[in-house]
């Protein structure tokens, strides 16, 4: 029999000039590929699920891969992979996220061969475990590598290698902090590759057996628990012919069973995922001449094919699945075009079709996402994890999922008893500087100052206000946000989203849900700093490629531009087509960082004193936000965090840290704007 030399299909983490390392010896022969959905062209969207880039830590100059993510709660996400060191090899990565950043915490690296991270789960905010292999010296066999997080440190747990040639786990699930499964390869002397299962029994983890079919070499790429009787794993079989096929087997209780899969031939499945109930998604990729995304689902009964676009001319290939319910399920992973970078793949199921959803591409030469999780029964709590390069070695990505908030379609379900309007004048400056990161570039505008209406300044209300019968059910009274919260949504500034939603149960009131907790897209900061500073003059013509006259933050765009508050990004990169007048793109519904947000409120508030000083230990006097953040710190208007925490260091004068490349949340956006324009704000 033939052998393969490698596992079955990589889904190459390091993505170096290819979307996905494809590590076949032998020939694959060309085969039908699954039911492929129409792929129209990604327009970019107004509102709807966006995955949006944040900013994760890198050890080194080296590469940098995410291959894993787990999420427990919005405060407590974890992913895991690998980053190399100077000579190539391996070392075990692994990330954490407390709600506001990313930060790297340190784990066991055995041996000296190379240590890597491939999936992570977590059980509680105490009990995460995280798999992959590792060698014990250069070039000596892989042996399986299992990782515990006690809430204090990660340690190596004992596993079985069974095989002499190597051993690999590339999944894990849990039942119950003493019931888990581990699922990947083993390979003996003569490279016969086998399924590999381990179970946790609260000890160690051991070898249980697990089918692989006759006269065939086998993987398991992705493991999902049902409930204690029913696990299901999934990766690919390929037979002595070398064609490829989806494996799937299902653990009932007692023995692993393999099930009978879509006969469609070149294919692999990559991850798994419970849909609802016992219904399941399982995702991969199928080849024809390139590779095409792969999507079957079990119904209880029998998997079948569900057609899903491919829309790269180049391999189209998925590494993870989440579902959130029946109607709401999300799968990941990358694609190519031909003579173009690599990008992120994020498709959406909405209860009737899959179809492409928008996603990040920070890396100007490839992006890819692997793996995505969620929180259990939150709709807003989903995170996916890769790799981006920009012609370099590659580095972390993570991208959080942000529902973008179809306004103004939706009108709060709420009525002040007393709606308070304020009538300003503008205090702008016009010659504010435009360039809001390194990379974009001043916008032409015509300098201007709003003609005021009334005598009024800035936040100063135009009538005493009587008692506001506001309440979000999510800002409770006495909560972080709550004096700034109603502060703007009392003034129509800002609102709500009616209750009802997944997770967002209804109270006998009936009260909206203000989700503070939210990324915040620069069309929605124009509008809340546009409304705050009383701007109210009609604009006229088109400043950006992407926002059009009539579309939802079209006014309130304009009207900042106009005054150099806020500008775009030069048109010609990815998805950004330069038109007749090269135009350049606001970006409406990407996030705004904290560094970002203090500068359109400083210079929209007209605040233009030159600052001295140094108040936090991270914005250092020239860099590109310090004048903006000192403005607004002298004033009071926004603070920082203390020092000390992982990669924030004390210096000599105990700084705290601003974190300017943090992205803002709704509950920030609403303090540091409320603090700007109606400082003291105390809404009845």
């Amino acid at each position: 029999m033939r052998s393969i030399h490698r596992s079955i299909i990589a889904f190459g983490l390091l993505l170096l000039g290819s979307l996905f390392a494809i590590l076949l010896i032998g020939w694959i022969g060309s085969a039908p590929a699954l039911a492929q959905a129409p792929v129209a062209p990604l327009v970019t969207p107004t509102c709807g699920p966006w995955w949006l880039a944040d900013t994760t830590p890198n050890v080194g100059t080296t590469d940098n891969a995410l291959a894993g993510v787990a999420v427990y709660s919005s405060t407590d996400v974890w992913a895991v992979g690998f980053y190399t060191d100077t000579n190539g090899l391996g070392n075990t990565l692994i990330e954490h996220y407390n709600g506001s950043v990313w930060s790297i915490v340190s784990g066991p690296n055995p041996g000296t061969g190379g240590s890597y991270l491939e999936a992570v789960t977590a059980i509680s905010a105490n009990d995460i475990w995280a798999v992959g292999f590792y060698r014990q010296t250069t070039g000596s066999a892989p042996q399986t590598l299992t990782i515990h997080y006690d809430g204090t440190s990660w340690t190596q747990a004992t596993s079985d290698s069974p095989g002499a040639a190597e051993n690999y786990l590339y999944g894990v699930a849990m039942v119950s902090p003493t019931d888990g499964w581990a699922v990947g390869y083993t390979a003996n002397t003569t490279n016969l590759y086998q399924t590999l299962t381990l179970r946790w029994d609260g000890h160690q983890w051991g070898q249980v057996a697990s089918p692989t079919p006759f006269l065939s070499v086998a993987g398991l790429r992705g493991v999902v628990v049902v409930s204690s009787s029913e696990v299901w794993a999934v990766g690919v079989q390929a037979d002595i012919s070398l064609t490829l096929r989806m494996y799937a087997i299902k653990w009932n209780g007692s023995s692993w069973n393999p099930t009978t899969t879509p006969t469609t031939s070149g294919c692999v499945l990559a991850a798994v995922g419970i849909a609802s109930g016992s219904n399941l998604w399982a995702v991969g990729g199928c080849q024809t001449t390139t590779y095409q995304t792969a999507i079957i689902t079990w119904n209880g009964s029998a998997w079948s094919t569900v057609a899903s676009p491919s829309p790269g001319t180049g391999d189209n290939l998925l590494g993870g699945v989440v579902s959130v319910s029946a109607n709401d399920a999300y799968a990941v992973g990358g694609y190519d075009d031909t003579g173009g970078p690599a990008q992120t793949l994020a498709l959406h199921w909405d209860g009737t079709a899959w179809t492409q959803v928008f996603s990040d591409n920070p890396g100007t030469s490839s992006n890819a996402l692997l793996a995505v999780a969620g929180q259990p029964g939150s709709s807003i709590n989903l995170w996916a994890v890769g790799t981006q390069a920009s012609g370099g070695p590659s580095q972390t990505l993570a991208e959080h999922l942000t529902i973008v908030p179809c306004e103004p379609t939706t009108t709060p379900t709420f009525t002040p008893t007393n709606q308070v309007t304020s009538t300003a004048t503008s205090t702008a400056i016009a010659s504010a500087s435009a360039t809001e990161t390194s990379t974009s570039i001043p916008v032409t505008g015509t300098s201007a100052t709003t003609t005021a209406t009334t005598t009024t300044t800035p936040g100063t209300p135009t009538a005493t206000p009587t008692a506001c019968g506001l309440q979000f059910e999510d800002v409770p009274s006495g909560s972080t946000y709550y004096t700034f919260v109603r502060c703007l949504a009392c003034r129509g500034i800002i609102n709500g989203y009616p209750c009802g939603g997944p997770g967002e149960p209804c109270d006998p009131n009936n009260n909206p849900y203000f989700r503070p907790n939210n990324n915040v897209t620069r069309g929605q900061i124009a509008k809340i700093v546009s409304n705050s500073a009383g701007f109210s003059d009609p604009p006229t013509g088109q400043t950006f490629e992407d926002v059009l006259a009539g579309s939802t933050f079209y006014d309130f765009i304009e009207r900042l531009a106009s005054r150099n508050i806020m500008s775009g990004y030069p048109c010609g990169g990815v998805g950004e087509p330069c038109g007749p007048q090269n135009r350049p793109y606001f970006r409406p519904n990407s996030n705004a960082s904290r560094g970002q947000l203090a500068k359109i409120v400083s210079n929209a508030a007209g605040f233009n004193d030159p600052p001295t000083g140094e108040t936090f230990e991270d914005v250092i006097p020239g860099s590109t936000f310090y004048d903006f953040i000192e403005r607004l710190a002298s004033r009071s208007v926004m603070s920082g965090y203390p020092c000390g925490g992982p990669g924030e260091p004390c210096g000599p004068a105990n700084l705290p840290y601003f974190r300017p490349a943090n992205l803002v949340s709704r509950g920030q956006t609403s303090k540091i704007v409320g603090n700007t324009f109606f400082p003291q704000c105390n809404t009845p």
